[in-house]
């Protein structure tokens, strides 16, 4: 087995890497960012709401998980681990959770955006998770832009 050098890949080098990304995926990965991001702002406003807490702890443990694998092994398939292990849970607490929600608040609003999108991306997360492990498909998603 090979050793594991840790850290090995740099902000720039992710970016490099990203850059290489379609487009559509480019905007995929930002648009998910930007939301998981706007969780925290959220939570400032409205810290009592238990589904905003559960969805930025699933948020801020996927970022701790994440970066050290981005750093470690690159963009690989691997990075749908933490989404899997987090927000697949959060989503199913949220969803179990829908008649709390106030719809018409921004803390709604926001919770609709997130349901939405991670319910298409934890099915995409699983199977990239396949690829992964199953398939041993362990390579860069994309190349390096040079």
């Amino acid at each position: 087995m090979d050793e594991i050098v840790w850290f090995q890949y740099s902000l720039e080098e992710m970016q490099s890497h990203s850059a290489a990304f379609p487009p559509y995926l480019q905007a995929w990965l930002n648009w998910m960012t930007a939301l998981q991001f706007a969780s925290f702002v959220i939570l400032i406003f409205n810290r009592h709401n238990r589904l905003l807490q559960v969805v930025a702890a699933a948020a801020f443990a996927n970022y701790v998980v994440g970066y050290p694998i981005a750093a470690t092994f690159g963009p690989v398939r691997l990075l749908a681990l933490g989404h899997v292990l987090f927000w697949a849970p959060a989503l199913i607490y949220v969803l179990s959770r829908w008649r709390e929600i106030s719809w018409k608040t921004v803390a709604g609003v926001y919770l609709a955006l997130w349901l939405v999108t991670t319910a298409i991306s934890v099915p995409i997360d699983v199977v990239e998770l396949v690829r992964y492990f199953v398939l041993g498909e362990t390579e860069f998603i994309y190349p390096r832009v040079s």
